[in-house]
């Protein structure tokens, strides 16, 4: 099954892609393709069906990914639909710091959401747990002046390879890594 957040690619000793699995790409544009199949081959242009196509094939072109290279000491940030997209660029020697912290966003009251600095232990109260909405944990860069970019927010897993990514992107940049609690 396809899990729904950035995984990282090591493409040679000097550069890290995290990014959406390709998969992920070819299954929008195969249903897009289907679609425009069917609507030539029934000579059927509703709009609704031309929505859906043009829908489609911009979540095709969707492009969120970081790219770590050593080689040239950057680290660069994609957002946005192919060709146009933005870019962001910070010089490894701008970032101070990695960070790693799990969460737990529960439902405090009807229309609100708080954040817990952990998530529930398996002794509490099932009723407790229940309220829990999500698990999740987080990759953070911190910047000399204090900007951060999230690199990948997942749902927790107890596998802990959120952790073991934070581990290998700090080691990969030779930076501290800090996990918080």
């Amino acid at each position: 099954m396809l899990d729904l957040h950035p995984h990282l690619y090591q493409e040679g000793k000097e550069l890290i892609v995290i990014r959406y699995p390709r998969g992920f790409r070819l299954i929008f544009a195969g249903i897009a393709g289907l679609f425009l199949w069917g609507m030539v081959g029934g000579n059927l242009f509703e709009p609704i069906f031309v929505v859906m196509v043009a829908i489609l094939m911009i979540a095709a072109l969707y492009n969120d990914r970081w790219v770590l290279d050593r080689k040239r000491q950057v680290a660069e940030y994609h957002l946005g639909v192919l060709p146009l997209f933005r870019r962001k660029i910070i010089p490894f020697d701008t970032i101070t710091r990695l960070e790693y912290r799990e969460f737990a966003r529960t439902r405090h009251s009807p229309g609100r959401a708080r954040r817990f600095e952990r998530p529930p232990s398996d002794d509490e109260d099932p009723a407790s747990r229940w309220k829990a909405e999500r698990v999740l944990s987080r990759i953070t860069l911190v910047t000399n002046s204090g900007h951060r970019y999230g690199i990948e927010v997942v749902s927790f897993d107890p596998a802990g390879l959120t952790g073991t990514t934070a581990k290998n992107i700090a080691s990969f940049m030779s930076k501290e890594l800090v996990e918080l609690s």
